[in-house]
C-alpha cells in the first residue's frame, strides 16, 4: 500500500468514526502529511480509481460529494442545519430520520433534488455537471437550486453568451454550456463565484444574485477581459 492509499484510508476512517467513539483522533502532524499528499495530487488519483468502479456521471459525482460531505453523523450546536450526515440536514428534510439516513436514501435526495434540477444528465463536461452539483447542494435548499442556476448563466453572459438570467437550468442553459467554446474559463469563474459565497455567507448570497443583476451589461461586455486574470495561473 502506498503512501497516498495509507492516509486516504486513515481519513476515510476518521471521517466515518461515530460522533463520540472513543477512537484515536487524527494528530496534527500526520494530518499535515496527509494535506501534504493531497496537494500532490493523491485525492485525483483516488477519485479515478473510484470512476472506474463506478458507471454513470451521477454515481462517480455523488462518489465524489460523499468525499466532499463526509458520512459521519453529527449533531454541532452551532450548525444552524441541526442533525447532519451524508451532507443531509434536518433543516433541509425535517421528514427524514437523519440519524439513520442510509447512504441509498441519501442519493435518492441528492439525484432527485439537485442533480436533476441541474441538467445534471444531459451536461456533455463531466466537470461541469459535478461543479454545478456540489455548488447546488452548499448553496441551494433542496428542489430550489436558483442561485447555482444564476451563477452558471451569469459565467455564460461573461462569456457573450445570449441566455435569460432567471436561475433555472433548462435545456437553453444546458445547451448554452454544452456548446461553450470557454469551458475551463467557465469553470474557473463558477470557483470564483462559489468561493464568493461562501465568503458572505447564505444572508449575503441573495444579494451576490443582485449585484451581479444590476452588472449585466458591464460584464458582458468586460467579463472576458477581466476574467483572462483568472487564467493567468
Amino acid at each position: 500500500m502506498n503512501s497516498f492509499d495509507k492516509a486516504f484510508e486513515e481519513l476515510i476512517g476518521f471521517e466515518m468514526k461515530p460522533q463520540g467513539s472513543n477512537g484515536e483522533i487524527m494528530s496534527k502532524e500526520k494530518y499535515i502529511s496527509f494535506m501534504d499528499i493531497i496537494e500532490a495530487g493523491g485525492v485525483k488519483a483516488a477519485l479515478s480509481s473510484q470512476e472506474n468502479q463506478t458507471s454513470t456521471p451521477f454515481d462517480r459525482s455523488f462518489t465524489k460529494l460523499m468525499i466532499l460531505e463526509g458520512h459521519q453523523f453529527t449533531d454541532d450546536p452551532n450548525d444552524q442545519g441541526g442533525p447532519t450526515k451524508f451532507g443531509i440536514s434536518k433543516l433541509a428534510y425535517p421528514d427524514e430520520d437523519i440519524q439513520n439516513l442510509t447512504l441509498a436514501r441519501a442519493k435518492e435526495l441528492y439525484r432527485r433534488d439537485y442533480w436533476d434540477l441541474i441538467g445534471g444528465d444531459d451536461l456533455e463536461d463531466e466537470r461541469m455537471a459535478m461543479k454545478l452539483f456540489q455548488m447546488a447542494v452548499h448553496s441551494d435548499p433542496p428542489q430550489w437550486p436558483r442561485r447555482t442556476g444564476t451563477a452558471a448563466q451569469m459565467t455564460l453572459i461573461i462569456h457573450k453568451v445570449d441566455v435569460e438570467l432567471d436561475g433555472v437550468i433548462g435545456p437553453q442553459t444546458v445547451n448554452a454550456l454544452n456548446h461553450c467554446a470557454y469551458r475551463d474559463s467557465l469553470l474557473k469563474w463558477l470557483n470564483v463565484i462559489q468561493g464568493t459565497m461562501l465568503l458572505v455567507g447564505k444572508a449575503g448570497q441573495d444579494n451576490l444574485m443582485e449585484c451581479f443583476n444590476s452588472r449585466i451589461d458591464q460584464l458582458r461586455e468586460y467579463g472576458r477581459g477581466w476574467g483572462r486574470r483568472l487564467e493567468i495561473l
